[in-house]
């Protein structure tokens, strides 16, 4: 594809080999403050980028075709005409390339919008939005297909950068547009749907917001999933074995961050932003999954119940520290001294507790689908 856009649709020798030596220097060992970001995010964001604007899903063994027909869909449109390969890399690659970079990185203050964004009442809420849908998208498989949304919005939030034309999109609607892809990664990680059910879900997300963006932007008119994919949803976060897979207890730690980044951010303490980017958080099964009946057969004497609800999303605390095997499995009030002084708010709860038995389990699976429904709206 580097060698189409610079060679085959760039008739000028001169900017044929200034637009090589451009895309060398973006596809450098990633150094996002220095604008490389290496030949695999390059990849990606030219493959994202084709299936957004494209609505096709790219295959496998169809990459080269479906990018050639992306370079040349822009070059034969109304924002491409009389333009070249050199002009698509400009306006096309590059930027998209530098968004994912930026995204992936969590280098946020990098966007070209944050300058505008100081003191900006959404500026604190996009960045929880992003630094959870950044935590679900590299560590969830399912949710990669959900970065082409992402990259959308981030493309149109910048105005004309990415050759998307009109005014940069309000903060207020970027916002909005988030808290809606933050429904759609949860429901896709969480639920599971088929894959081209998930598909069709993105494509028609893309559609809505272009729609609305050409009538004037109201992001609140618009939605990702249905009401009927917010009660599956819902139900999942409550039944789902998220400490029996690997995958499953990266979403309960995004989505517990998350949660405790809200919650902090209630409290006036501090932006969301300090606690999505405090250092690594680890899963702490408050009732471990040896759960010895010396330490634990007065709150949990029976093995069938421990069973039901060891997975379950209401027996886990984010910690700062990895547990050591020992730490892990003691009883819940030798537990209690190290839970106390996390930095989590929603750990610190736990500590407050006397016991943990499953009557306090459900309590607090109750309060977290509680916090859940105040940021969603499931």
């Amino acid at each position: 594809f580097k060698g189409l856009v610079c060679f085959r649709y760039t008739s000028n020798e001169k900017e044929m080999y200034k637009t090589f030596d451009r895309w060398d220097e973006l596809a450098a060992i990633s150094d996002i403050d220095n604008r490389s970001v290496g030949r695999q995010t390059i990849s990606d964001a030219c493959l994202l980028r084709a299936t957004a604007e494209l609505r096709s899903k790219v295959r496998k063994r169809d990459e080269i075709y479906a990018l050639e027909r992306w370079l040349r869909t822009y070059l034969l449109g109304k924002d491409g005409e009389g333009q070249e390969g050199n002009a698509f890399f400009k306006k096309k690659i590059e930027p998209a390339s530098l968004k994912l970079g930026q995204y992936r990185e969590g280098a946020f203050n990098l966007f070209g919008f944050y300058a505008a964004s100081k003191g900006n009442a959404h500026w604190d809420s996009i960045t929880m939005r992003l630094h959870f849908l950044r935590e679900m998208t590299n560590n969830v498989a399912a949710t990669k297909e959900v970065e082409a949304v992402i990259l959308e919005l981030l493309l149109r939030a910048n105005g004309s950068e990415g050759g998307i034309s009109g005014k940069a999109m309000s903060l207020s609607n970027l916002d909005a547009y988030l808290h809606k892809v933050e429904q759609l990664a949860l429901w896709v990680a969480v639920t599971k749907p088929a894959s081209a059910k998930r598909t069709l879900k993105i494509f028609e997300f893309l559609d809505a917001i272009e729609e609305e963006e050409k009538e004037g932007g109201d992001a609140s008119k618009i939605e990702a999933i249905s009401q009927e994919d917010k009660s599956s949803l819902r139900e999942a976060l409550v039944v789902s074995e998220f400490g029996a897979t690997a995958s499953g207890k990266k979403i309960a730690i995004a989505l517990l961050k998350r949660l405790n980044a809200f919650v902090l951010a209630q409290k006036g303490s501090a932006s969301g932003e300090s606690i999505n980017t405090s250092g690594d958080a680890y899963l702490e099964f408050i009732l471990p999954k040896k759960a010895s009946k010396k330490a634990w057969g007065n709150e949990w004497p029976d093995k069938e119940e421990q069973a039901q609800w060891i997975n379950k999303l209401g027996n886990f605390a984010l910690i700062s520290n990895k547990a050591t095997a020992r730490e892990s499995n003691m009883s819940f009030s030798e537990k209690k001294e190290r839970l106390s002084k996390e930095v989590y708010s929603l750990t610190l709860d736990v500590a407050k507790m006397d016991t943990w038995d499953s009557d306090n389990l459900v309590k607090r699976l109750a309060a977290i689908v509680g916090l859940i429904d105040q940021i969603w709206g499931l």
